[in-house]
């Protein structure tokens, strides 16, 4: 579910653009470089691109890393692995940018014209 909304094209596997627009969108805001360093550690084939394989992978050892510290301080567990998610089978269709108006020749310079 998590990895079918950053795939925003659809195709299997989450480019650095698509992950860094689920960041922002989570209002994760990092440095580039710790972006980067972010999508490479969850990269494991360094393809450059996330598959959904590595996506599961760092999920699932990021659950068991929280179930184990659970475990270990006798605490109320806050989540279980009940089933494997799989991922989605159709494409999503991702809506063109629009593009941008046509300026008008009779209004008046803006700041930024030249």
């Amino acid at each position: 579910m998590i990895f079918n909304a950053m795939d925003l094209r659809g195709d299997g596997e989450i480019s650095f653009h698509e992950f860094r627009l689920a960041l922002d969108s989570l209002e994760i805001f990092l440095s580039a470089p710790a972006c980067k360093w972010f999508f490479s550690d969850l990269d494991k084939e360094g393809t450059g691109t996330i598959t959904y394989d590595d996506f599961e992978a760092a999920m699932r050892e990021n659950v068991f890393n929280t179930l184990a510290t659970q475990e270990a301080c006798h605490a109320k567990p806050l989540l279980t692995v009940s089933e494997r998610v799989t991922p989605r089978t159709t494409p999503r269709k991702v809506a063109p940018e629009p593009e941008p108006p046509e300026p008008d020749p009779d209004a008046p310079p803006g700041i930024l014209d030249p």
